[in-house]
């Protein structure tokens, strides 16, 4: 059968409760460079059913969506928040994905998304 996209999620994703989203196999690699072990990417804006599974069979209940920062990315985003608890990436300005990003802009990045992902954490653990 060979491979198929629908089917694939690149990167570990067992024995997490969350995961960085991100669109293609190079913005996950950067988000490793960059020290985010839990990136998976779906190789494409939208996730389909079977990768939605996936994730859910490993108990992957909160999504950090690092989708490209552009409007397929934001409907991907509101596509994946269907089926998760969804904290978007907050990207600067001018910041397409993570291939764009250098360890210092990335860290300002970082620093807001988690903020972020507190707050829905919190809201997570009481449902």
């Amino acid at each position: 059968e060979g491979f198929r996209r629908a089917t694939t999620v690149v990167g570990e994703y067992r024995n997490c409760e969350t995961v960085f989203v991100v669109e293609g196999y190079m913005d996950r690699l950067k988000l490793l460079q960059l020290g985010v072990p839990n990136a998976v990417a779906i190789l494409g804006w939208k996730a389909s059913l079977q990768q939605i599974e996936k994730l859910q069979a490993q108990g992957i209940r909160h999504v950090i969506s690092a989708l490209d920062n552009d409007d397929c990315g934001r409907k991907g985003t509101k596509w994946l928040s269907q089926h998760f608890i969804v904290t978007r990436f907050r990207y600067l300005k001018g910041f397409k994905d993570p291939a764009d990003m250098d360890v210092k802009n990335f860290s300002r990045m970082y620093k807001r998304t988690m903020h972020d992902y507190k707050v829905d954490h919190a809201r997570l653990t009481r449902s």
